[in-house]
This record gives C-alpha cells, structure tokens and sequence, in this order.
C-alpha cells in the first residue's frame, strides 16, 4: 500500500488526494491505533478541501508549517464531521509531514492541547492560532 504522495517537481511541498487519504486511514485503522475518529471512504472526502485551500496559497506552497498549520486550523474548526475533528486535525498534520518527509516529534499532551485550544475558541480565531500553531510545528517537525 502506497501512502506517500508523489512530489511533483514545480512544487516543493506535497499535499494528498482523496486516495492517499484513505489509504493512511487504512494503515492507521489496520495497526489497531486507538481513539481514532470513523474514518471510511467520507472521513477521507472531508479531509481532502483543507489540503486543497492550503494548496491553493502560494505562501503555503513555499513554508511547509504554515501550510500544516492551515490544515490543522481548518480541519479542527471546520467542524467537517460530527465527532473527531480535533483527532483528525491531528491525524492529517501527522500525515501532511509525512508525505513532506518529516515527521512530527512532540507529545500527544503537547498536539491534543493545541487540538483542543482552537476548537474550544469562539469565531474565527485564525489569526491568532495560525502563527502559534505553525511555531510548534516548525519547532517539533524533524527530518524523517
């Protein structure tokens, strides 16, 4: 099963499609992880539009942790699911540094309290967390 994303040459960062999506929903559910959020064929078309508007800003094109950062944000407060959006704000943060060939090294105390700060703020609070966000991402984000 391939869950890497391919990196096409006019772009330095990679962003997933629906199928990719799935198949890391796949992997995860097939190693038994806990907690996870439903995540069938809709948890992967839901995911897919957060990827999508990062992709479509060129600042998010150039800076990798602005780009997870914006993801996290609008998966986490999009409110795209009925349940599970703070864990998949995680899941896809994990994976988007992944597919970049990097990965994520902080604790799930760190990841969840972030998870829960944004989504427990009231309105739109992205220019607040977007920054705080994308510094703990840059600062906890390693070379695979």
């Amino acid at each position: 099963m391939e869950i890497l994303s391919n990196r096409s040459p006019e772009n330095r960062i990679s962003f997933p499609d629906k199928t990719e999506l799935k198949a890391w929903a796949d992997l995860l559910a097939a190693q038994g992880f806990p907690y996870l959020p439903t995540m069938d064929e809709l948890w992967a078309e839901d995911m897919v539009p957060p990827f999508d508007l990062a992709r479509m800003r060129p600042e998010c094109r150039e800076d990798l942790h602005l780009a997870a950062a914006r993801i996290f944000y609008m998966v986490n407060k999009g409110h795209r699911r009925i349940d599970g959006n703070k864990r998949s704000s995680i899941i896809c943060a994990y994976y988007f540094y992944l597919i970049n060939k990097k990965r994520l090294l902080c604790t799930q105390e760190d990841i969840e309290g972030i998870a829960l700060k944004v989504a427990s703020s009231e309105g739109n609070t992205e220019d607040v967390f977007i920054p705080e966000i994308r510094d703990f991402f840059e600062k906890h984000a390693t070379e695979l």
